[in-house]
């Protein structure tokens, strides 16, 4: 929100040369946050029926994409100051929740993300330019290991390779499928292999 109102550069200046007033006005935000995200569950009755967010993916319970794009330019300690404390509290708002890491000048701040009990996946989007998702498996691994989930955007054939390399019962899987038969064939497949 403060990257928003601000942009980028004259976010960051502030963060060293207003440190004080950027933890307030992020205090303010984080409120209106959660004021905002109750008002709009309302809307729907989502606590009977469930959630989704930005991602294709529905949960029963209290579900969002936690998203900080605005990471990649700052050191861990700048991270850790700002960022981090807003994260873990938007993280406790949910039942079910998932970091958008972007890039990799993300990858700086993934052992922060990783402690944080109540974020229970990563979405890791290497970036334009970059190796696809696939190509990372030390980084897929290693947030599997830390107990937290991958989302993995692939085919139904990447989906089967995939299967057999990471633990399936942490990785959710967004397939795009050509028709409704190739669908049913991978949910067949999974079934079988899972």
């Amino acid at each position: 929100c403060l990257e928003g109102l601000r942009g980028a550069l004259k976010l960051l200046y502030d963060l060293i040369d207003s440190p004080d007033l950027v933890h307030e006005a992020m205090r303010q935000v984080r409120s209106l946050f959660a004021r905002i995200y109750e008002e709009f569950l309302g809307y729907g009755d989502k606590d009977r029926w469930g959630t989704t967010c930005a991602l294709p993916f529905y949960s029963r319970g209290r579900f969002n994409r936690i998203q900080s794009d605005f990471i990649c330019l700052l050191n861990p300690d700048l991270f850790r100051r700002f960022v981090l404390p807003a994260i873990e509290e938007e993280a406790r708002l949910f039942e079910h929740s998932c970091f958008h890491l972007d890039g990799p000048g993300a990858l700086v701040h993934l052992d922060d993300l990783l402690a944080i009990p109540q974020l229970h996946a990563i979405q890791w989007v290497p970036g334009a330019g970059n190796p696809p998702q696939l190509a990372w498996p030390e980084l897929l691994h290693r947030i599997q290991a830390a107990g937290k989930a991958i989302i993995l955007h692939v085919s139904a054939d990447e989906a089967r390779a995939a299967h057999r390399l990471y633990r399936p019962e942490r990785v959710v899987y967004d397939v795009s499928v050509g028709s409704i038969a190739e669908g049913e064939a991978l949910l067949a497949w999974l079934k079988a292999h899972t």
